[in-house]
This record gives C-alpha cells, sequence and structure tokens, in this order.
C-alpha cells in the first residue's frame, strides 16, 4: 500500500493583542480567570470558517482561534513562503456583530545623506636608488604627482512604512488571495471587532491557506 505523504511549508502566525478598552486594566477576579482559561482552550480547538472559499487550499498546520474581548485589537505576522499561492481567511464566532481586518505589507525603506567630507592630500615623492627623497634646485623634495583622497561619511535611517493590500468583514468578503511571488513575504493581519453584542470574549479565527499544487493533495485530504 503506498502512502503519501503530504510535506507542506508550516506559516508561522505570531499576535499579540493590543487591548483597547478600558475595562481590560484592573483586577481580574478567580471566576473571570477561569472563564478566560476555557474560552481560550475552547478557542484553540475551534475555527470557524467554512465554505466553498475553503476549497482548493490546505489550511491545516497554518491557522490560528483566539480569544478576543470585543472593542480590542490584534496584530498578526504571517510568513508567506515564495512560490506559493495563499488565502487569508478571517472569521469570527456570534458573539460579534462583525470582525473587520486589514492585510498590509511592511515595507523598509534605507535612506541615507552625506553627514561630511573629509579630504586629505597624498604626495609622492621621486625617490633615488636608496629609497631616499630627491631634492630639486631649492632643496625641496621633488614632487611627481599630488592626490587629493577624500572620505565620505553617511548618515543612514530606515523608514518604515505600510501598504494596505485589502480590508474585509465577516459580514462581507471575509477573504483575501495572495499570488505566488518570488521572494518569501512577511505581511501583518490587524484584527479589530465593532458593534459587539456582549462585553464577554470570543473567538476569532485567522486562517491561512496554501494552494494545491496537485490533484492528489486534494483527494489526500
Amino acid at each position: 500500500m503506498r502512502i503519501i505523504k503530504l510535506i507542506s511549508a508550516i506559516t508561522f502566525i505570531f499576535c499579540f493583542a493590543l487591548l483597547l478598552s478600558s475595562n481590560s486594566i484592573g483586577k481580574v477576579s478567580d471566576k473571570t480567570k477561569s472563564d478566560d482559561t476555557t474560552a481560550n482552550a475552547s478557542c484553540k480547538d475551534t475555527f470557524f470558517c467554512t465554505g466553498s472559499e475553503m476549497e482548493n487550499f490546505d489550511f491545516r498546520s497554518q491557522s490560528s482561534s483566539f480569544e478576543l474581548t470585543p472593542g480590542d485589537s490584534m496584530v498578526c505576522t504571517v510568513i508567506l513562503y515564495s512560490k506559493q499561492d495563499f488565502r487569508i481567511m478571517v472569521c469570527g464566532d456570534q458573539g460579534y456583530s462583525s470582525v473587520n481586518f486589514k492585510i498590509s505589507e511592511p515595507n523598509r525603506e534605507t535612506l541615507q545623506k552625506v553627514n561630511k567630507i573629509n579630504e586629505s592630500e597624498e604626495i609622492i615623492y621621486k625617490l633615488d636608488e636608496y629609497g631616499e627623497p630627491v631634492l630639486g634646485s631649492d632643496d625641496k623634495p621633488v614632487v611627481l604627482s599630488k592626490d587629493v583622497l577624500r572620505d565620505t561619511i553617511w548618515d543612514k535611517s530606515v523608514l518604515l512604512h505600510e501598504t494596505i493590500l485589502f480590508e474585509g468583514t465577516s459580514n462581507g468578503k471575509n477573504f483575501f488571495d495572495i499570488p505566488k511571488n518570488e521572494k518569501t513575504r512577511r505581511i501583518n493581519i490587524i484584527v479589530y471587532t465593532t458593534g459587539a453584542k456582549s462585553t464577554s470574549p470570543s473567538c476569532v479565527s485567522i486562517m491561512v491557506g496554501r494552494r494545491y499544487n496537485k490533484p492528489f493533495q486534494i483527494s489526500a485530504q
């Protein structure tokens, strides 16, 4: 019996929550801690994205769910490996009226400007057979050439900016396709909730899928 082993590049997702709600600051009761632990455990193993939008993409080992209090936001960094097509989906449970998100690509631009230019003079003298300078009629060393050496000192700075690739919502189009690129890319996913139905934490799924390249990969899922 032939077993086909699928090896897929794992997309690493690093996330941190930006707690924007003032209610999240302060003493947390034991009951709240217990509820949060239960919610986190439930979120970890639950994904809320379903439907035909998931077809032809492999979301295994590339997706995560997180607990997010209504009114808070989260920023995730995703590594997309080269020469692969990806689909990014964001979904939430019924605890939110909607889950909004942005997909952006950070860029680094190096800027440099001249700080100062140091100049020095290099003089080449005529030497005799013993390596000593030859003196002229004025008893001064005979100069063969003079060169001015310039050393430029640069000031460098790095400008960071982001390009918005897509803005979506769980109530509308909740996925975005990123075509294959020759280089590995890093993108950010910013998730934020508005119009919450409750103040209790709920779950958000961020799913990153890699398009199947061969027919047997789909049948083997």
